[in-house]
């Protein structure tokens, strides 16, 4: 197995649904590219980068989207020319029928290695895409690798289950929707907070593959496509509106979550939500104004000894 594994982050420019095909020509190109100029293991892409992320009402016939076996197999054959992995965001069909948010991940000879499904949807996604229900890991000649997708990394217990499963990277393919006045200033809380716990709290390395630009004339995505070691710190990150590769050598190592796990003191996580005392609040009658407290909150330096603290602590009071 591989010290380091050489992985490439697609940031691709949002194409509406209608650019079906115009999307599929430019997101095989940039592989292309980037193969010849990098030489990468693997190449990740974002959520949901074949036909488009809104969905929408569209009649996708008309829109000349492919198949979702046929759009795999677009990425399955550039995985295999190339010898590579590809990770790429796609819809997929599901269990049930309808489309899941899938992260499928190709092997150097074009076969499915694996698929996850986005198990969390977020907001309008919930009326095209079916949730997922389980969290694989799977084993390449690079290390073992893990996927999530977009609004999975709000939910500590996603990317966890991911690590004890045995994941030594975890690759979030994401379209994060931007907030900023500027162009130059648009980011997202996943970018700047969410992720880089998740890595930390998991000891974990999380490569994260997003889109720029505006899709479907209203959604602004945030770009900031980036790697974070197991610390939380962000070794390299693309802009927000600017396409591009980025490019890094992981060195994957085993995860190991830095802090000793008691579930037995946490069990209640996995009650049914209707089963919770929380939701007796849902019952209660609650008046705001009824309600208000008023707390104060003391800053301030501590004293050489108790009884000076316990003075201090008196004339704050």
């Amino acid at each position: 197995m591989s010290k380091t594994a050489r992985i490439a982050l697609l940031q691709l420019p949002a194409f509406s649904l209608e650019e079906a095909a115009a999307s599929l020509a430019h997101t095989l190109r940039r592989i292309d590219e980037v193969l010849a100029a990098e030489k990468p293991d693997l190449v990740a892409l974002p959520e949901v980068t074949y036909p488009a992320y809104f969905l929408g009402t569209s009649d996708r016939p008309v829109c000349g989207v492919l198949s979702p076996v046929e759009a795999a197999g677009r990425f399955a054959a550039k995985a295999r020319e190339h010898g590579i992995y590809i990770a790429v965001g796609l819809a997929l069909d599901a269990a049930g029928g309808g489309y899941a948010n899938g992260a499928a991940l190709f092997g150097r000879d074009g076969a499915l290695v694996g698929r996850y499904d986005k198990s969390f949807l977020w907001h309008f996604d919930n009326r095209w895409f079916s949730q997922g229900s389980a969290y694989p890991v799977f084993e390449t000649d690079i290390g073992r690798v893990g996927m999530l997708v977009c609004a999975d990394g709000r939910l500590p217990e996603i990317a966890r289950s991911l690590t004890l499963n045995g994941a030594q990277i975890i690759l979030d393919l994401t379209a994060w929707v931007s907030g900023g006045r500027q162009p130059g200033e648009l980011t997202t809380t996943q970018y700047d907070y969410l992720m880089r716990t998740r890595a930390a709290e998991n000891g974990v390395w999380i490569a994260c593959a997003d889109k720029c630009g505006v899709e479907a004339e209203s959604i602004v995505y945030a770009g900031r496509s980036c790697f974070i070691d197991p610390r939380g710190n962000v070794l390299a990150a693309l802009g927000p509106n600017e396409e591009g590769a980025l490019v890094y050598d992981v060195p994957l190592t085993d995860a190991a979550p830095p802090v000793l796990r008691r579930p037995e003191l946490y069990e209640v996580l996995s009650h049914p939500t209707e089963s919770l005392p929380v939701t007796r609040t849902l019952e209660e009658t609650f008046v705001p104004q009824e309600q208000e407290q008023r707390i104060a909150a003391v800053q301030m330096e501590m004293p050489a000894t108790g009884t000076e603290f316990v003075s201090a602590a008196r004339r704050h009071v």
